[in-house]
């Protein structure tokens, strides 16, 4: 007997099994843009980056998750987005209530 993978019956090799270091380091990055808007700047600097965190962060996030390659990346982005979506719903809630 050999220490090699094993043919299924169908010719293939089995997959090997998923991590989720991918979708730790996708939610990592889709929250810098959240991170960087709630960081006081000159200029109205941090206007942008709500504004790409709030818009084009998620469009990025479903491109990056139809890839196969990088679903687990794009799922990490789609989670960031979201929470942030919901940390920006509720501060704005709270203030202008």
């Amino acid at each position: 007997m050999t220490d090699s993978p094993q043919a299924a019956p169908g010719g293939t090799v089995p997959p090997k099994p998923a991590t989720k270091t991918s979708v730790w380091i996708g939610f990592g990055l889709g929250l810098v843009p959240w991170l960087l808007a709630c960081i006081p700047q000159k200029d109205y600097g941090a206007i942008t980056f709500l504004i790409f965190a709030c818009f084009g962060l998620p469009i990025i996030a479903v491109i990056v998750a139809i890839i196969p390659k990088t679903r687990r990346l794009g799922l990490g982005l789609l989670l960031a987005s979201g929470l942030g979506w919901l940390v920006l719903g509720a501060m704005c809630s709270g203030f202008f209530r």
